[in-house]
């Protein structure tokens, strides 16, 4: 049996791998480039990014402090993003107004996606999914697996090359002197 819960823990990883991906690059930018950065800036990536995890991996356990950890956090995404776009459109001019289109597309596309997983961890299919009880129907039937669809693979295999990509083009940068 599927449930569109279940979709979100690998997708949350995800969120934590490019974190890791982020870290890994910070860390690069750091020493090849001499960057004058605070070291809280890295501390609050890696909090960040073990949150992510964490919760990711408590999705994929149906773990109650887990729906509600990622409910709160996303609902602060969600905040933050329409304080980011109300920001932008209160100081916007007419010079930067092509810019600021494609932001609030890209920003508004995010808000959708941040509003559904919201929507699925609030739902009542949630609190079933999400219930004691049904971690029992889960332990009685555990030769019934949940599958990633070929297309999440896909897409996680496309992202995850996108920045290994990105990865080897700061430690060739950072080789090359920075130019």
């Amino acid at each position: 049996m599927k449930h569109r819960s279940s979709r979100l823990a690998p997708c949350i990883i995800l969120g934590g791998i490019v974190y890791v991906f982020a870290l890994i690059a910070m860390f690069i930018q750091w020493t090849s480039e001499a960057q004058n950065r605070s070291i809280v800036e890295f501390i609050a990536l890696a909090v960040v990014t073990f949150i992510n995890l964490g919760v990711g991996f408590g999705l994929t356990k149906l773990q109650t402090w887990a729906r509600w950890t990622d409910v709160i956090l996303a609902a602060i995404g969600f905040v933050l993003t329409v304080f980011t776009l109300v920001t932008v459109l209160l100081f916007a001019t007419a010079a930067n107004r092509p810019a600021i289109t494609g932001l609030f597309i890209g920003y508004g596309i995010g808000l959708l996606i941040i509003g559904y997983i919201i929507y699925l961890l609030v739902s009542p299919k949630a609190s079933v999914v999400f219930s004691p009880e049904y971690r029992d129907v889960i332990k009685a039937t555990p030769h019934i697996k949940y599958k990633i669809s070929c297309l999440l693979k896909g897409l996680l295999f496309l992202l995850l090359g996108f920045f290994l990509l990105g990865i080897v083009a700061l430690v060739f940068r950072g080789l090359q002197g920075g130019r």
